[in-house]
C-alpha cells in the first residue's frame, strides 16, 4: 500500500485542492518565524563580538597591570621590561587582529540579517498598507548599505574601529619596544638616538598600521556591496 493512502486516503497522483487563504496565512506565519529567527541571529552574533573584544581588551589590561606593577618595583632594567612587553604583546597583537577581521566579517553578516528584517517588514507593510503609519523601523532591503556609516551604521561598524584603534596602538607600542632593544644590544648608539629612533619607528608603525587596516576595511565592505 502506497504512503498517500496511507496518510490522507487517496489515490497517487490526484492533488489536494489548497485555499489561497490557507496558502498565505502558512507564507506569513513563515515571515514571521523568520523575522524572529533573524532577529536571534544577529544579538547573537553581535554578543559573540562583544564576548572577542571583551576578552582582548581584558588580556591587555592585565598585561599593562603587570607592567606597571614591574616599573613600580624598580626591581627590574628597562631592557628585561621590554622584553616582557615583547614576549606578551606579540601574542596579544595576533590574537587582537584576528578579533578585528572578525569583527570586520561579522559586521557584513550584521548588515545580511538587517537587510532580511527590513525585507519582511516591507512585505507586510506592501500587503498592509494601513500598518504603514506604524512601522517606524525601515523596510528597504537595500539598507543599510554595508559601506556606510553615521546614522545609519551599526553597533559592529564601532567595535571594528576600537579593534582597529587597539592593534595599531599595540603594534607602535611593540615597534618602539622592538626597535629599542636591537639598538640597546648594538652598544653603537647614542643616548639621543636610542630616544629618538624608537620613537619613530613606533610612530610611522602607527600610521602604516592605520591606514594599511583603515584601506583593508573600506576593500572589505565595498566588495560586500558589490557582491549584494
Amino acid at each position: 500500500m502506497q504512503l498517500s493512502k496511507i496518510i490522507i486516503g487517496r489515490p497517487p497522483g490526484v492533488k489536494l485542492e489548497t485555499n489561497e487563504d490557507d496558502s498565505s496565512d502558512a507564507a506569513e506565519r513563515f515571515l514571521l518565524a523568520e523575522y524572529s529567527l533573524v532577529g536571534s541571529m544577529r544579538a547573537t552574533t553581535i554578543r559573540m563580538v562583544e564576548n572577542r573584544i571583551t576578552l582582548v581588551t581584558g588580556l591587555q589590561a592585565s598585561e599593562i597591570a603587570l607592567v606597571a606593577v614591574l616599573i613600580t618595583s624598580k626591581k627590574i632594567d628597562i631592557a628585561a621590561m621590554l622584553s616582557i612587553v615583547c614576549a606578551l604583546g606579540l601574542p596579544t597583537l595576533f590574537l587582537t587582529y584576528t578579533v578585528f577581521l572578525r569583527s570586520l566579517d561579522m559586521q557584513v553578516t550584521v548588515r545580511r540579517y538587517l537587510h532580511a528584517l527590513n525585507a519582511i517588514r516591507g512585505h507586510f507593510v506592501d500587503k498592509y498598507p494601513d500598518i504603514r503609519a506604524a512601522v517606524r523601523l525601515p523596510t528597504d532591503p537595500s539598507q543599510p548599505r554595508f559601506n556606510s556609516v553615521g546614522s545609519h551604521s551599526s553597533i559592529l561598524t564601532g567595535y571594528v574601529v576600537t579593534m582597529l584603534v587597539i592593534t595599531a596602538s599595540l603594534s607602535t607600542i611593540l615597534s618602539a619596544s622592538i626597535s629599542w632593544l636591537a639598538l640597546r644590544a648594538s652598544h653603537v648608539v647614542s643616548s639621543e638616538a636610542l630616544f629618538l629612533v624608537p620613537l619613530s619607528a613606533g610612530i610611522i608603525t602607527c600610521c602604516v598600521a592605520t591606514a594599511w587596516m583603515a584601506a583593508k576595511t573600506s576593500r572589505f565592505l565595498r566588495r560586500a556591496e558589490q557582491l549584494q
